[in-house]
């Protein structure tokens, strides 16, 4: 642009329209006044006359000027229509007072030593011109018009938001507003953009194109799957997959790559030549678009979309529908999450939940930043560790092929977790004591079972068994009835009712359903009474059963012979005992199993003793001939003196009762014969028929034992009943809310936590009475068992094999931190520790920072509700299986697994798998988690949210850019062009260099005024006054108008500067892309207008001062 073309067009945009009509009168002061056509015909008769003055290449820019004139006019005054001048003329006239600031010349003379910069920097120049990839807008079908700046900018309330946005800018850089240190501000949009500067400064990954996160979040979010759709979609948003060069994705046939495309260099991509032209397979090349309306020279045809066929062969390239992608799913779930303020919430309660603060030091010095000794970089260190297992591939692709397959299962457990929590929520009552350890007891049993395969195994198929389903009836029965003595008579109804229930086999529905048909009044005729306190009357039987097997488990019992008396026989002065049960509890649960033989018990010192005796004995008391019985027949035969009767292989029925006589001792009419044998004695000392034994009819009245059968047959079948039992001890250690509740027989309180767990039986009822959960369990335990293809290991023992590594304690882990034991609440230092025992404690160590009455508490349960209801709702119509509302986070879940299985297995194959999970991933979150850039970006997040009217507005247009049709369609395209262009990293890297070093806060520039004043804060603070002088908004209009394209065509903003960039190439007449010699010209002439103190922008200012001197 010539200087007179410069000065008339200052002149003429600047004063005419400033000062109106007027002002040209007083610029031509001979020259009568004139008929005037548009802004854009003016405009453009003064560049056409300035051009032909010009001493650069005139007859070349004027042929261009007449070329694409009309273009430039229609352009201009679409930006600026006639019947908007007067708008436009206030505009100007009310932003005066930024020139009089000094804020306006203070920024034009900063982008004029960023000009000067751009066109002397060689790197920036090659990678804008060294650019041969398609445009962007070639891989979206024309069908639909990206547009996303415009719905942007339609936003309702765009102003004031813009206007409190640019304010917390200003407000966020820790300076005065002449660029003098604020110390009283915020810095956080300067650490910002320091912590940018920086990021910048490191080279790039080494690693390959195709494994950075470009690629990684294009293979994620851009892949279709039916789940990801929403109903009602509208016009598909079809959209060309692109590889990491930044192509069009060519698509595949069974034998590579698809026809007419080739690939000779074996790198599974379409080969290109050096313009950027795809490779053919007749040796020639074409630049063939992934999108476009056809063209009969191209070798494939089009569909209506635009896409590119090969016939009847399929599509040219790999295309998706954005609607039915991970990319449409987020848009979508983004807007709702928005309208729960989950961001707003999550960064509110982050200061605290993170806290504390350290100071940190890099490159620019010391700034604040989060601790990296957080517990919840162990948590992770931990769940990381956990990862660290040699199949890991495998694992984590089956459970991908879980959550794909089983999600009708999944939303059935969520939806019984759901109504859990809101029982949960409609009894507040309901908490733990700050002493519970629950959890720390339940790792050692967790990990007991998970280091069996077999035993996993089984106890996975027990979860399987369909009794499992009736396990809330029973436990109802239990919860809501608490007698105090509850043993039928024998010959009484339940009893009479009971035993022909015995033929049937245990653990069927036909029997749990004939035992509790029967009446049952002599064992479950107390309510319990929620309403009073806990205590001796007023504990359920549910309670009671768990304490008497907690008072049973590991108790042995020693069947001694403690009199005996036959007239004419001598009996040695000490018999040995004739059974010992090395616990009771857990002979009990061998009995339910069908595994108790009474002769595995028999002491061996009774077994050598003169049986003669014993024989001869019984052989005096019973009515018959015990011939050559065993041992154990004999056993079994003289239990029934004692009013019970004991098979070889005892049931559960016969064990219940045998606790339950008062007293095991036989006595003649005539007292002459007596055979007493020692009576079972619980943990409390108590003989058990005189201490809660009668839990073991509740139990069985209840179904109970009927229920549990599958689960005992698991732990019998490998010996391990004691691990079954030791879950009813720890459970029971937790169940009451008092530490006196229950005493020992020398009058001491029995040992017990006093956790409170007793408040939680209100809850269980409730989910019991809805019997959602265990059928969920039921139906979650059966979908674990398909994941199998023939020949691999099934989906549980991949799952036994992580939980195992989460819980096992024999390979010396110790946390980040460098823990080797935890202390738990109630004061036990726990050694040596496993990684889930880090990851409680870790989480323990957060929470106890965020208080119940510290509002980020509330704040962090707010946005956890928020996401669960988003991401994870489920419904449920009567008679129809519960279902995900939203499928696609589910689906967008398993792909991310999936990818990470690949990802795993390819670093194992390297050998750097291991490596990579106990260092490199952990150090890099734990460099971020204490790096400047992500507590700068927390508290910047809590200043825009700070206050209520911001809340509300960022609220809104996040509803306006994805929760209406058009900004979700937007929005989405939007986001995939963001993508497509990330993948340019040859252009990317060096342009976010050069933009961070101008915005780099601690940068001062040579262009007063306002030189101590950063670029980045400079243009927040001149947007902000701008916007509060222009309270009708013109200036955003104006841009609204100039960005909006019709079709996929420039935008009318867009056509200017692309004129005026081919104006001032190095030859005007030359058409296509610009090299770095044109760009270096562009860069310097904008330079020089900027700067010319007669010619360019520098002459308006002085105008405008002499408007001050003579108004």
């Amino acid at each position: 642009m010539s200087s007179s073309m410069g000065l008339r067009v200052s002149i003429l945009v600047a004063c005419g329209l400033i000062f109106g009509l007027g002002c040209l009168k007083e610029y031509d002061f001979e020259r009568p006044e004139q008929a005037r056509g548009t802004l854009g015909q003016e405009l453009f008769t003064i560049w056409k006359k300035d051009t032909a003055r010009s001493a650069t290449a005139p007859q070349a820019r004027l042929a261009l000027l007449e070329e694409r004139g009309e273009d430039f006019v229609d352009a201009v005054d679409a930006t600026i229509p006639l019947d908007h001048l007067g708008e436009f003329d206030t505009f100007l006239q009310d932003t005066l007072p930024l020139i009089d600031s000094g804020l306006m010349p203070g920024l034009t003379r900063k982008l004029t030593v960023s000009m000067e910069e751009a066109a002397a920097s060689p790197g920036l120049l090659a990678a804008i011109s060294g650019q041969r990839r398609p445009p962007a807008g070639s891989f979206i079908t024309h069908r639909v018009n990206p547009d996303f700046a415009v719905h942007a900018l339609s936003f309702g309330q765009m102003r004031a938001l813009s206007l409190r946005t640019t304010d917390r800018v200003v407000k966020a850089d820790g300076l005065h507003e002449d660029g003098r240190v604020f110390f009283e501000e915020s810095t956080s949009v300067s650490d910002l953009l320091r912590a940018w500067k920086l990021s910048t400064d490191a080279p790039l990954a080494s690693s390959a194109p195709s494994e950075r996160w470009p690629m990684a979040l294009s293979t994620l979010l851009f892949s279709e799957d039916a789940r990801f759709e929403r109903a009602a979609a509208g016009t598909p948003l079809f959209v060309a997959r692109y590889d990491e060069r930044g192509f069009p994705k060519a698509a595949l046939s069974s034998t590579g790559i698809a026809f007419p495309f080739v690939d000779h260099d074996g790198d599974g991509l379409a080969d290109v030549d050096q313009a950027g032209r795809f490779v053919l397979s007749d040796g020639s090349a074409a630049s063939i678009l992934a999108f476009s309306s056809g063209d009969l020279s191209e070798p494939v045809s089009r569909d209506a979309f635009g896409r590119a066929t090969r016939g009847q062969s399929g599509f040219a390239f790999d295309y998706v529908d954005l609607n039915r992608t991970g990319l449409g799913f987020l848009v979508r779930s983004g807007a709702r999450l928005a309208n729960e303020e989950v961001l707003y919430h999550l960064l509110a309660a982050a200061p605290v939940v993170m806290g504390p603060l350290a100071v940190g030091e890099d490159a620019r010095g010391s700034y604040v930043a989060l601790a990296e000794d957080h517990p919840l970089l162990d948590v992770l260190d931990a769940l990381v560790a956990t990862l660290n297992v040699e199949s890991l591939p495998e694992v984590l692709g089956a459970v991908a092929g879980f959550l794909d397959r089983a999600s009708a299962q999944l939303a059935q457990l969520f939806w019984a977790l759901q109504h859990a929590s809101e029982a949960i929520d409609r009894h507040p009552a309901a908490t733990l004591r700050d002493n519970q350890t629950l959890l720390y007891d339940l790792l050692p049993i967790l990990r007991d079972i998970a280091q069996s395969p077999a035993l996993w195994a089984d106890f996975m198929e027990a979860l399987r068994d369909p009794i499992i389903r009736r396990a809330g009836e029973a436990m109802l029965t239990l919860l809501k009835h608490k007698n105090v003595r509850a043993v039928p008579a024998v010959g009484g109804p339940y009893d009479t009712c009971f035993q022909p229930c015995l033929a049937l086999p245990i653990g069927t529905d036909r029997r749990f359903d004939c035992i509790r048909a029967c009446p049952n009044q002599e064992i479950f005729s107390v309510p319990m009474d929620f309403a009073s306190a806990e205590a001796e009357t007023n504990r359920s039987m549910m309670q009671r059963m768990f304490h008497l097997l907690r008072d049973t488990a590991g108790v042995s019992y020693t069947m001694n012979i403690v009199e005996a008396r036959v007239p004419g026989i001598t009996l040695p002065a000490n018999l040995p005992p004739m059974v010992t049960l090395p616990g009771a509890a857990e002979a009990f649960i061998a009995a339910v199993a069908g595994n108790l033989n009474l002769a595995d018990y028999i002491s061996e010192e009774f077994t050598n003793s003169d049986l003669g005796q014993l024989v001869r004995l019984l052989d005096a008391i019973l009515p018959f001939d015990l011939g050559n019985e065993t041992v154990a027949s004999a056993l079994s035969i003289a239990s029934g003196l004692f009013g019970v009767h004991l098979d070889t292989v005892p049931s559960p029925d016969q064990i219940t009762r045998l606790f339950n006589q008062p007293d095991l001792r036989f006595e003649s009419d005539d007292g002459s014969i007596v055979l007493a044998v020692s009576n079972p004695v619980c943990r409390d000392g108590f003989v058990m028929s005189h201490h809660h034994a009668d839990g073991l009819y509740a139990g069985e009245a209840s179904g109970l034992i009927d229920t549990i059968y599958p689960l005992a047959r698991a732990f019998s079948n490998h010996g391990r009943e004691d691990l079954l039992a030791q879950l009813f001890v720890v459970v029971h250690a937790h169940y009451s809310s008092r530490t006196d509740l229950y005493r020992t027989a020398q009058g001491s309180p029995t040992p017990m936590k006093g956790s409170n767990l007793v408040s939680f039986e209100p809850i269980l009822i409730e989910v019991f009475e809805a019997g959602h959960f265990f059928d969920a369990l039921y139906e979650f335990a059966h979908a674990t068992k398909q994941i199998k293809a023939p020949g691999e290991i099934d989906f549980d023992e991949h799952m036994r094999r992580l939980v195992f590594q989460a819980t096992r304690t024999d390979d010396g882990f110790k946390s980040r931190s460098g823990k080797s034991a935890v202390q738990v609440a109630d004061g036990r230092n726990l050694s040596p520790i496993s990684r889930l025992h880090i990851v409680l404690n870790g989480i323990e160590e957060a929470i106890e920072r965020v208080p119940p009455g510290e509002p980020s508490r509330r704040h962090l349960d707010l946005a956890l509700e928020g996401i669960t209801n988003v991401l994870l709702e489920v419904e449920k119509a009567d008679g129809e299986p519960a279902k995900f509302v939203e499928p696609g986070g589910l689906a967008l879940t398993s792909r991310a697994i999936r990818q990470l299985s690949e990802r795993a297995a390819t670093l194992q194959e390297r050998g750097e798998l291991s490596t990579w999970l106990d260092q490199t991933l952990i150090d890099e979150l734990a460099s971020l988690w204490s790096s400047r850039g992500f507590y700068a970006m927390l508290r910047f997040g809590n200043e825009l949210h700070a206050e209520a009217e911001m809340r509300a507005l960022l609220s809104d247009f996040l509803q306006h850019i994805a929760n209406s049709p058009a900004g979700y369609q937007q929005t989405t395209l939007a986001l995939y062009t963001l993508f497509l262009h990330a993948v340019n990293t040859e252009f990317w890297t060096p342009f976010a260099r050069f933009l961070a070093t101008l915005l780099d806060p601690d940068r001062r520039w040579d262009a007063p005024p306002l030189s101590d004043l950063p670029l980045a804060s400079h243009v927040a603070l001149i947007t902000r006054e701008m916007l509060t002088y222009d309270a009708p908004g013109t200036i955003l209009e104006v841009l609204h108008r100039g960005l909006r394209s019709e079709g996929q065509a420039l935008s009318p903003l867009g056509v200017i500067v692309e004129l005026v960039a081919d104006y001032y190439r190095a030859d005007p007449s030359l058409a296509g892309p610009l090299g770095e010699e044109d760009y270096r010209r562009v860069f310097s002439s904008i330079a020089g207008w900027l700067a010319h103190r007669v010619y360019g922008i520098e002459q308006y200012y002085k105008l405008a001062a002499q408007r001050r001197i003579h108004p």
